[in-house]
C-alpha cells in the first residue's frame, strides 16, 4: 500500500509539473506572463511589461479643433471611453493593445500603444461619407439605397458675389432651369423650374421649405445653408402631396455644434460693368445728318450753319447743349460687397448657432445703391 501511494504521489507530481509547464508557454507565447507551482497550488503571475498603464491624449481634426465625443476603443475587445468637451481622454491598455479612435463624418485611425503613455490623435474628415449622405422628405438617406430623383449640392457651391441666391442655381443641379429677367438691385431674383412647368392654374414655382417650414428662398444666406436638396420626381415629392406637383427644394441651415466658440468671417468684393451701351455723336453732328438727311428729301435744312457753330463753338450750355446723358446718369463700373460673420459652439446642455450678413450693391444708374441686412438665430438646449 506504501508503494502504491508513493507511486501515485510521485506520478501527481509529476503530472502537475507537465502541466505548469504547458501553462508556462501558453502564457508565454499569448505574451501575458508564466506560471508556477507553489505549495500544491499553480500561481499565474503577469510580466511586468504586460500591465496596463494610462493611456492619456487629445483628439482634434485638421484645424486643431477638439472632436467632442470621438470614441477610442481597444481594439478586439469591449472597453473603451470617449472624448470630453477639450477633446482629451482617458484609458488603461497594454502595450501591445490598438486603439481605434473613430468620430461621425471623419475617417478612423488605428495605432499600437507600445509603451507610450500619451497618444494624441488628428482625424482626417471623410469627404466621401458626407457626400453619400442626402437629405430627401422623410429625414436622411444613402445615395446608394436611393430610387427617387434627387440632387443634392453644398453651400460652398452657391457662394457667389450676388445679390440673390436664386442667381446661383443655374447650372448647378440637373434637372433646374432658372431665368434671371431683370438686373435691377431688389428684384434680381431669377425664376426657377423643376424639370419644366408642371401645373399652370395653380402656379408653377416649386415648393421651397427651409427647415421644414416654407420660405423663400431668396431670403436666405449661403453661409446658413447646411445641406440643399432637390427634390424631382413624384417617388421623392409623393409625401407633400399636390404641393409638390412641381418640385421641392429642401434647405436645412446649420445648427449649433458640441465644440468651442468658432468665428468665421467673410467678406467679399466685386465689380461689374455694362457690356454694351449705345454710343452717341455730339450735338452739332447730329444737326448736321439731320439737313443732310432732309436736304436729300427735297426739304429745307434743319438748322443754318451759323447755329450749327454755335453749338460747335459751346457758346451757351443751355440753348445749345451737348449733354452725354449716358455718361450723367449711368455708372461705367458697379461694385457690390458682402460681409458675413457666423459664432457657433455649444456643449451637452445647450448649442448655438448665430449669423449675421450685410450686403450692397449698386446699380448700373448712379445713386441707385441697394443694402440689406440679414441675421439668423439658433439657440437648442
Amino acid at each position: 500500500m506504501k508503494r502504491k501511494s508513493k507511486q501515485g504521489r510521485r506520478l501527481f507530481k509529476d503530472a502537475r509539473v507537465l502541466y505548469v509547464v504547458m501553462l508556462t508557454m501558453l502564457f508565454q507565447g499569448l505574451g501575458v506572463g508564466m506560471a508556477y507551482a507553489q505549495n500544491d497550488t499553480i500561481v499565474v503571475q503577469r510580466s511586468a511589461s504586460q500591465s496596463k498603464k494610462r493611456i492619456t491624449g487629445k483628439v482634434t481634426n485638421t484645424a486643431g479643433e477638439p472632436l467632442v465625443g470621438a470614441s477610442i476603443g481597444i481594439q478586439n475587445t469591449t472597453m473603451g471611453t470617449t472624448a470630453n468637451n477639450d477633446g482629451l481622454y482617458v484609458i488603461d491598455a497594454l502595450p501591445t493593445d490598438v486603439l481605434t479612435f473613430s468620430y461621425t463624418g471623419y475617417v478612423s485611425r488605428d495605432t499600437v500603444v507600445n509603451g507610450s503613455e500619451v497618444l494624441n490623435m488628428v482625424l482626417d474628415r471623410d469627404i466621401q461619407m458626407s457626400d453619400q449622405i442626402v437629405v430627401v422628405g422623410y429625414g436622411k438617406q444613402k445615395k446608394a439605397a436611393m430610387v427617387s430623383s434627387v440632387s443634392s449640392i453644398t453651400a460652398k457651391e452657391l457662394m457667389a458675389p450676388t445679390g440673390n441666391i436664386t442667381g446661383n442655381l443655374a447650372g448647378q443641379l440637373s434637372g433646374l432651369i432658372a431665368i434671371q429677367r431683370n438686373a435691377e438691385p431688389g428684384r434680381d431674383a431669377a425664376e426657377f423650374w423643376i424639370r419644366g412647368i408642371s401645373t399652370f392654374a395653380g402656379g408653377s414655382q416649386p415648393l421651397v421649405l427651409v427647415d421644414g417650414i416654407p420660405r423663400k428662398i431668396g431670403e436666405i444666406e449661403a453661409d446658413e445653408i447646411e445641406t440643399f436638396s432637390l427634390l424631382k420626381d413624384a417617388a421623392a415629392t409623393a409625401v407633400y402631396g399636390a404641393e409638390g406637383a412641381n418640385g421641392v427644394i429642401l434647405v436645412t441651415t446649420k445648427r449649433g455644434t458640441i465644440s468651442k466658440p468658432r468665428i468665421s468671417f467673410r467678406a467679399e468684393l466685386s465689380t461689374a460693368q455694362p457690356q454694351r451701351l449705345p454710343e452717341f455723336v455730339d450735338s452739332w453732328d447730329y444737326i448736321e445728318l439731320a439737313n443732310e438727311a432732309r436736304f436729300n428729301d427735297g426739304l429745307d435744312p434743319y438748322m443754318t450753319q451759323e447755329q450749327i457753330e454755335k453749338y460747335r463753338n459751346r457758346v451757351d450750355n443751355d440753348l445749345y447743349p451737348n449733354t452725354n446723358w449716358m455718361n450723367e446718369l449711368l455708372a461705367k463700373n458697379v461694385k457690390n460687397q458682402r460681409y458675413t460673420v457666423n459664432f457657433r459652439g455649444g456643449a451637452e446642455n445647450a448649442k448655438y448657432f448665430v449669423s449675421m450678413a450685410y450686403f450692397n450693391q449698386d446699380g448700373v444708374f448712379k445713386k441707385n445703391e441697394m443694402g440689406k441686412y440679414n441675421s439668423d438665430f439658433d439657440y437648442q438646449s
